[in-house]
């Protein structure tokens, strides 16, 4: 009698899960039917500043976490402005890159501009195995326009935030995963300020001298606080 009602007790808490489960993925797939562009004003306060560099001259700059000074926050926000050329318009070409030395000599999260919109390239094992996440939001209006992108990196999720110079907002797309991978905090190794995390502004071959470069802490339910107070759906 006991295990007959140790196995009901069983089935029930297998129907219970299941059925949250179907009630989270109808809300996740009615969610995708409101579609970008989104755009958001964030709050200047958000973010505290650790490392800048206007340099007219370099195609591409690299940041050693080991080379910046101590701060706090558990995320990080990488931003620079720049003028994507016409001969580049179609192909994907990366713009940061984020790596964590002691994995791979891969970046672990690369992301790439193509066709007016952004791919996050996410390596998955020390190898050069990864797959492609493309933001279907519209990110840039004109290919000849300087424009700024502010990449919010935290260990679970990313937000991506571009705008045209001139323009009084930013587009906004989110990233519904960090640069964590299972076992690896990387994220710690940014925040400790690992000599072995490393980020790469720029590509020798394409991104013609990104300027204003800058590097913020902030803190993750801040920014998610800040978001859902401040975007806008149209």
């Amino acid at each position: 009698m006991e295990a007959n009602s140790r196995k009901l007790h069983y089935k029930r808490k297998i129907f219970v899960f299941t059925l949250v489960f179907l009630l989270l993925l109808s809300r996740n797939l009615l969610a995708q039917q409101v579609r970008g562009p989104f755009t958001y004003s964030p709050s200047p306060a958000l973010v505290q500043s650790i490392w800048s560099l206007n340099s007219d001259t370099a195609n591409y700059t690299q940041i050693k976490m080991s080379d910046i000074p101590p701060f706090s926050g558990d995320g990080l926000m990488v931003g620079f402005d720049f003028i994507m050329e016409s001969g580049i318009i179609n192909k994907g070409r990366s713009l940061v890159r984020f790596f964590d030395k002691s994995i791979t000599s891969y970046p672990i999260i690369n992301i790439i501009y193509s066709n007016n919109s952004l791919i996050i390239r996410r390596r998955y094992r020390a190898n050069n195995d990864y797959y492609d996440y493309k933001l279907y939001d519209r990110m840039f209006e004109n290919y000849q326009q300087t424009c700024t992108i502010n990449i919010y990196m935290t260990a679970n999720f990313i937000f991506i935030t571009t705008k045209e110079i001139g323009s009084s907002y930013f587009y906004l797309s989110p990233v519904l995963f960090g640069i964590n991978l299972p076992k690896h905090d990387i994220m710690g190794k940014y925040l400790s300020r690992s000599s072995e995390a490393v980020i790469l502004i720029g590509n020798a071959d394409n991104l013609k001298k990104p300027l204003n470069m800058k590097l913020y802490s902030f803190d993750a339910s801040a920014l998610r606080d800040d978001i859902l107070n401040n975007f806008v759906s149209h």
